[in-house]
């Protein structure tokens, strides 16, 4: 779905989300979702979650947020989720951006998990992965 280009920077929030967001696809999830709603921003790992920060009417905050939720990537279990306006910082794109690390806490580490219907279908057809075992996907992991 695309939203309407028309919508013009009125806030900028911070969404910050903890639990198994890491390793699991979530960044390139939320840049892909942020492009879907025109919004611009960024979006990045830090020790103590992810953390998102957009340019984003009101009317629209709702939305991508109950998108979020509704489909992050199956591997991801959010734990928490805060959305707060901040203070007004424009961005020309979205971005996804350097990990980071701000304290000793310790990420949720994803357990293993099969390997996806994509990876399996890369390993088939793709000239540089056939019969690679050592691929990398933001659905299942390594």
């Amino acid at each position: 779905m695309k939203i309407n280009d028309q919508q013009h920077i009125e806030n900028t929030f911070t969404i910050k989300i903890t639990g198994l967001v890491q390793g699991v696809g979530f960044r390139p999830f939320i840049y892909r979702l942020a492009k879907n709603f025109n919004l611009n921003g960024y979006v990045e790992n830090r020790s103590d979650g992810v953390v998102i920060k957009i340019n984003c009417r009101t009317t629209i905050i709702d939305q991508f947020l109950n998108t979020i939720r509704q489909e992050a990537p199956p591997a991801s279990n959010i734990v928490s989720f805060d959305c707060r306006s901040t203070d007004k910082e424009y961005f020309s794109d979205f971005q996804i951006i350097k990990s980071k690390t701000i304290t000793n806490k310790i990420t949720d580490i994803s357990a293993d998990i099969a390997v996806c219907d994509d990876c399996l279908t890369d390993m088939k057809i793709q000239k540089n992965r056939i019969d690679y075992p050592f691929i990398n996907c933001t659905k299942c992991g390594p």
